[in-house]
């Protein structure tokens, strides 16, 4: 069970890291990268929470 939580949390770590990098670029108007961003923070978030 605790190796279940481990891996819910790095995914987890990756959610927040592209959740900031997605709201980094939205300033740099570069949309297209912000769109894959949070694409895969909604991505890594539902690994987090199936793990």
């Amino acid at each position: 069970m605790e190796h279940s939580k481990d891996i819910s949390e790095y995914r987890y770590e990756n959610t927040v890291q592209c959740l900031e990098t997605a709201k980094a670029m939205i300033p740099l108007n570069d949309y297209k990268s912000a769109a894959n961003r949070s694409y895969y923070c909604v991505f890594h978030a539902m690994r987090s929470v199936l793990a």
